[in-house]
């Protein structure tokens, strides 16, 4: 009788395939975020299966969009913090 663990994890490479809702639970957004990047054209699909679906993205192209994601929030937030200034 063996063990039943997984064995160790592999490193993420930056040019991973991954699925989107696996790069969703990483990172603790909703997949239905990750999902609105793709079709939109933020993140190139790199491969699907025979019906067009089970997308998956490279992890770098993921990270880019991830990143600019975070700086948009970072500028709405600190716009929400900021008073407005009554018009004269």
């Amino acid at each position: 009788m063996g063990s039943k663990g997984k064995g160790p994890k592999e490193t993420k490479s930056v040019d991973e395939i991954i699925k989107p809702v696996e790069f969703a639970k990483e990172k603790g957004i909703r997949p239905q975020m990750v999902f609105g990047w793709i079709r939109n054209g933020s993140v190139p699909v790199e491969e699907k299966d025979e019906k067009g679906r089970g997308w998956k993205c490279k992890r770098s192209a993921l990270e880019t969009r991830y990143q600019k994601y975070m700086e948009n929030a970072q500028k709405r937030a600190e716009k929400l913090e900021t008073p407005a200034v009554a018009a004269k």
